[in-house]
């Protein structure tokens, strides 16, 4: 098998994470406090017109690693939805206005629609922020009533008060970038794929647009047996995470399916925008790397610069040399060739050939394993991420470690 590895792939590797929505600003007066396992981050106080609706993120940095292990928020009527994250990419300090749906830096950790509402993860599990990192909040907020709000709004969390749990949760994708809705009427988007390791999820986050009905998750050992393990309705305006357990093994056929209901004269395809759509369905899993791999079809998106993807039968990487850990090793999509803790690069960019990489875990080159492998910081997450690639697969714009 030829070993090819598009340099246009770290791209997409670090286009993927879910999500937010718009903003506007005023005075920043909030703020982070810790103590002892007790963390909270407040937004500066906000004001609402009667009627008025306003979108307004807050970030803080981050002076010491977190593990965080639960969440709450309590019930603030003006909030209509509430996402808390950290940023892969630094953000503006304080507030600012959110001009984008969708920011592949921003990586969720908690989020909710109307009313109060608490999330807490399994027992020793925990999402790590990074000191020097940023977390941010976004609200979107309605005055539904007829009087001027005046108002701040709280995130609370419990951390592990300095200790490591003994599992870091992340994130792992499904859906797909490629489909076109047809207009004035109903379609469903599908995205099979084959699970390349285990993993349990204890919380579902689906996510698609404003012309978004409904979502389905499918799992079996087949197309033909696989059975339904989530099936909700979309509400773009209710976006929230769904507490459930879901255990996926290696080789296990999975498929997400998108319903949605394109009321416009124009077909829709995937994008960034309010009046694009997405097909995505999220798992926080109980451990693993975020980012280590997924099951997104990512083909649609176009190369950096608006370049064009390399021809694979031009053997862009050449015929990268396995080192000890099997990073560089040749690999097909979806085959789950590659070593545990490694991915194929077909799998993260649409090629149907690729070699094997790590996502996360280097700090220095010397911790890819040697034999042409390179420690590498791709620009679009901002340094945030590192992986092990090929030397010879290495982008210009993958800062070597």
């Amino acid at each position: 098998m030829r070993a090819v590895c598009s340099p246009w792939f770290v791209s997409s590797i670090v286009s993927f994470a879910l999500l937010s929505l718009s903003a506007c600003s005023s005075k920043d007066e909030g703020g982070v406090s810790t103590s002892g396992e007790d963390f909270r981050m407040t937004t500066g106080e906000f004001t609402l017109e009667p009627g008025e609706e306003r979108y307004i993120c807050y970030t803080r940095p981050v002076e010491d690693t977190l593990y965080f292990k639960q969440f709450s928020i309590d019930d603030n009527p003006s909030i209509h939805h509430m996402f808390f994250a950290r940023t892969l990419a630094e953000e503006p300090s304080g507030e600012f206005e959110c001009d984008v749906l969708f920011k592949p830096t921003w990586l969720p950790l908690f989020t909710t629609g109307t009313g109060a509402a608490s999330l807490e993860l399994p027992e020793g599990s925990g999402f790590k922020v990074e000191a020097g990192g940023q977390l941010l909040i976004q609200l979107h907020l309605l005055n539904t009533t007829a009087k001027t709000v005046k108002s701040k709004a709280t995130v609370r969390a419990k951390t592990f008060n300095g200790a490591t749990p003994s599992h870091e949760a992340a994130l792992f994708p499904f859906g797909t970038t490629v489909f076109e809705l047809p207009p004035m009427q109903q379609s469903k988007v599908e995205h099979e794929c084959v699970m390349h390791k285990d993993m349990d999820a204890f919380v579902l986050f689906p996510h698609m647009h404003t012309r978004g009905a409904r979502m389905t998750f499918e799992v079996g050992k087949d197309a033909a047996s696989a059975k339904t393990v989530f099936d909700g309705a979309w509400d773009f305006d209710n976006q929230a995470l769904i507490p459930q357990q879901v255990s996926l093994h290696q080789g296990d056929y999975t498929r997400t399916t998108c319903y949605f209901d394109n009321d416009t004269d124009q077909p829709l395809k995937y994008g960034e925008s309010t009046y694009d759509e997405m097909c995505f369905l999220s798992l926080f899993i109980k451990s693993g790397e975020s980012l280590d791999g997924h099951c997104v079809d990512m083909s649609a998106l176009d190369p950096p610069d608006g370049g064009v993807p390399p021809d694979p039968d031009a053997g862009i990487c050449g015929e990268a040399p396995e080192n000890s850990l099997g990073i560089g090793k040749a690999c097909a999509k979806g085959a789950g060739d590659c070593a545990d803790g490694l991915t194929c690069s077909a799998d993260q960019s649409g090629d149907e050939t690729g070699v094997c990489i790590k996502i996360g875990g280097c700090a220095t080159s010397s911790d890819c394993g040697g034999g042409g492998a390179t420690c590498c910081a791709p620009a679009q997450a901002g340094g945030a991420i590192k992986i092990c690639i090929p030397e010879a697969c290495r982008p210009s714009d993958c800062t070597p470690q």
